[in-house]
């Protein structure tokens, strides 16, 4: 990977790890190898800059996270009525708009491995704080939805999470693609809509 011209070492550091740990997993690229990747000299730079896993991981969410929230906040101040399916346009449409250097969906693909990665839990509670706008919307999404258990509503929530992340993702893994990434993320939308409402027994 080539390092840009002029970014600043931690900087470069942070869009190398959101690249690599969405294309393989949290625990798919180590430290030392996103080092190597972001052409730095001493492999323990992200040690130096960081200090470890975790804060790296906060810093992907520090980066990326405040302009997702002020976009979804743009969003939902266009939608008049409350529904499922224009509050999940809100919630998701900023991550299918972001795109890296490359031109690629790497914090959605990113942010797909966190919600897979059991002890990466606590650290996504804590990006809430720095999303109120996004806090919103959720409260919103819920009282729009069904009357589930809180558990299965949280569940259903993870599992949609998932569902359009993964879709948003392919969109750069998957190529030649059957669809165009509009037509792709409307279906996602679509799909998230229908399991978020499904009826319960």
């Amino acid at each position: 990977m080539i390092r840009p011209a002029r970014q600043k070492t931690p900087d470069v550091i942070v869009q190398v790890a959101e690249v690599l740990w969405g294309e393989r997993g949290l625990d798919g690229a180590s430290l030392r190898e996103i080092a190597v990747a972001a052409g730095l000299a001493n492999p323990a730079s992200v040690q130096y800059h960081f200090g470890g896993k975790e804060a790296l991981i906060w810093a992907i969410f520090s980066s990326r996270l405040p302009v997702i929230d002020a976009r979804r906040a743009a969003l939902m101040a266009q939608v008049p009525v409350d529904g499922v399916r224009p509050l999940l346009d809100c919630l998701f449409r900023p991550l299918f708009e972001q795109c890296d250097a490359r031109g690629r969906r790497s914090y959605a693909a990113f942010l797909a491995q966190v919600l897979r990665h059991g002890e990466a839990g606590s650290l996504r509670e804590r990006a809430m704080t720095m999303t109120p706008a996004t806090d919103a919307l959720l409260r919103r999404l819920t009282a729009c939805g069904p009357a589930l258990p809180s558990a299965l509503a949280a569940h259903r929530l993870v599992a949609i999470n998932l569902l359009v992340l993964d879709v948003i993702g392919g969109m750069d893994r998957d190529k030649p693609a059957a669809l165009p990434p509009d037509r792709l993320y409307e279906d996602a939308i679509d799909m998230a809509a229908g399991a978020l409402t499904a009826p319960f027994s």
